[in-house]
Order: C-alpha cells, then structure tokens, then sequence
C-alpha cells in the first residue's frame, strides 16, 4: 500500500500543475479577449470623433447637383464611405455609381479622401431627371449621422 505522505505530494502536485495550466489558458484568453477590445474601442472612437457638415447644394438642372462638404472632425474620411440620397424632400433614393447615377469628388479632396478642415464638392449627376422643383439631399456619414441639405430648381 502507498505511503500517505507520498500520495498527498503527488496529489499536491498534480493541483498544482493543473492550476498552473488552468491560470496560463485564463491569462491566454484575456490577452485575447484585451487585444480585440482595444481594436474595438479604437473604432469607436474615431467613430466618434468623425464629423462632417453639408455646408450648401446647388440644383445646376434636374439631374445635376453639386454638394459641398466639410470635414470639421480630427482624421481624414473616405468620401466613398458617405451614403447620398437625392430626391424630393422625404422621398430621396440611393444614388450608386454606375447604376443610377455618378459621383466625382472635387474641391480639396485629396483622392477619395477629405482631410480634416478641407471642404469637398460632390458632384452628382442622376441617369433620370428629377421632376419636383425641390430636391433634398441626404448625406449619410459613414458613423451614421445624417445631414440633408435642399435646393430648388429654377
């Protein structure tokens, strides 16, 4: 039969062994886990502190408009990340390049990007015209914030 002492040690360090393994796997997954809600919260944030402001639209003719944007947030935004819907006020549609229209960036866009402070024009030409004399223009920013700016036609 086994001696008493000599199995309390091998069940002592058995425990302790298997706590040890049980304590690296925690600290493993916490890692982890810290890591991706860093990641996350980042995101957020810039979310956040991500703000632009429709300054002005011009309705050059039924199917043309020009929209000015300013950046006024702290980081750059790709301008291929905001939402435009154009239409009459309350019943504006997606505008998607290509499919229904198209959408050229100018002003002091860099690219498809708008660096804090500068101001964009969007340019939008529709592939129908418009047949209502007020039209709205809703911007949808890539952290969900809306802006709608209006303009009339002649």
């Amino acid at each position: 039969m086994a001696n008493t002492p000599v199995v309390e040690a091998i069940l002592l360090i058995s425990s302790i062994i298997v706590s040890a393994a049980v304590s690296a796997t925690v600290i493993s997954k916490f890692g982890t886990m810290q890591a991706t809600l860093s990641s996350v919260l980042e995101a957020e944030r810039r979310n956040a502190v991500t703000r632009l402001e429709a300054v002005h639209a011009v309705c050059v003719s039924p199917s043309e408009f020009e929209v000015y944007v300013k950046n006024i947030g702290r980081y750059p935004v790709r301008l291929s990340e905001i939402n435009i819907l154009v239409g009459p006020p309350g019943g504006e549609t997606p505008v998607w390049n290509g499919t229904n229209g198209q959408i050229t960036a100018g002003g002091e866009a860099q690219g498809d990007t708008l660096p804090p402070g500068a101001l964009a024009s969007l340019n939008i030409t529709l592939n129908n015209a418009l047949s209502t004399s007020t039209v709205s223009i809703k911007l949808v920013y890539p952290n969900g914030a809306t802006d709608r700016v209006t303009c009339s036609l002649g």
